[in-house]
């Protein structure tokens, strides 16, 4: 929650831009995983052989325990998401407007990177950090079904088989060697961010007279 706070307190400066919240995100998470070495370099051999797996985010000897922890956690989250989704659409137009359309937004957007939040720390409790799904989803979704309001359940359910997908890459491709997800969801994720960034970029640019 405190990491979370502090981008969208940096991010504040031009609004919440998308792209402007993820640069701050990856800005944040380097000096994250700096403090993470440091630990690291600190720890003991079996505790550091263990935490890299983790930090890498691995779906090896997960059992009911962490399949118990998620279910608890979408029902509770779930139900929240569906009344706070509504508003996304509004959210996607600017402050401005939003404010114009609905004076709810300053609580709206609290609570919808609260619920956001909850659910990304318990996925990562549970799998650990398995990066770029969050990305790559929902891009792949608006692709699929273009126009109406944000897909969140076509894009829980991308994610979902994007991590499958990848966690049986990463068992097959190198057997009997077997790799974190995290490692397969990486390198297909980075070349996605890499692309939306550079759209981005080039859609901000003005044309030359």
């Amino acid at each position: 929650m405190l990491t979370a706070a502090a981008i969208v307190v940096l991010a504040l400066g031009r609004g919440h831009g998308g792209y402007r919240l993820v640069l701050v995100g990856i800005g944040i998470a380097a000096m994250l995983s700096s403090a993470i070495s440091f630990l690291l370099v600190r720890a003991e051999y079996r505790q550091v052989l263990s935490a890299a797996s983790w930090l890498t985010g691995s779906l090896a000897n997960r059992g009911a325990l962490h399949v118990t922890v998620i279910l608890t956690t979408l029902a509770v989250a779930v139900p929240a998401l569906v009344v706070l989704g509504r508003h996304l659409r509004v959210l996607e137009l600017g402050d401005d407007l939003a404010r114009t359309l609905t004076g709810g937004v300053g609580r709206v957007r609290p609570a919808l990177i609260g619920t956001a939040v909850v659910l990304a720390a318990m996925a990562t409790a549970a799998a650990g950090p398995i990066g770029f799904v969050a990305l790559v989803a929902p891009q792949i979704t608006r692709r699929l079904l273009p126009g109406g309001p944000p897909p969140l359940a076509p894009a829980a359910a991308t994610g979902a088989l994007l991590v499958i997908g990848a966690d049986l890459a990463a068992r097959l491709l190198f057997a009997p060697t077997e790799l974190p997800v995290g490692a397969v969801t990486g390198v297909l994720g980075a070349p996605v961010l890499l692309y939306l960034l550079a759209r981005a970029t080039e859609s901000d640019t003005p044309d030359e007279p």
